[in-house]
């Protein structure tokens, strides 16, 4: 189970479409609104980001940035833009 967490605070459960077990990278790049970037957390799922995302000067998103201090980011670091938090499988990574 993938989760969106939006940059406005909410988080949404989201699928890959047609019964996929990975999303595609169109799918991806609509989630974060572009390029993509992924990071590997603590946890073993992955956050998928704009890759542009500061330079487009996306807000902030507070959720994906504590997840990824958790995981050994800077303390410096912040996390922008709506995030897709995913495990290995639903980002196309097996």
């Amino acid at each position: 189970m993938a989760l969106l967490l939006k940059a406005a605070g909410g988080v949404e459960e989201v699928h890959p479409a047609h019964g996929r077990s990975s999303f595609t990278l169109a799918e991806l790049q609509a989630f974060v609104g572009g390029y993509i970037e992924t990071v590997r957390t603590v946890g073993g799922q992955w956050l998928v980001l704009n890759e542009d995302g500061k330079c487009l000067e996306l807000a902030p998103n507070e959720r994906a940035t504590g997840i990824l201090l958790v995981s050994g980011g800077l303390p410096s670091d912040v996390v922008v833009g709506d995030v897709l938090l995913a495990d290995r499988v639903e980002i196309g990574a097996d």
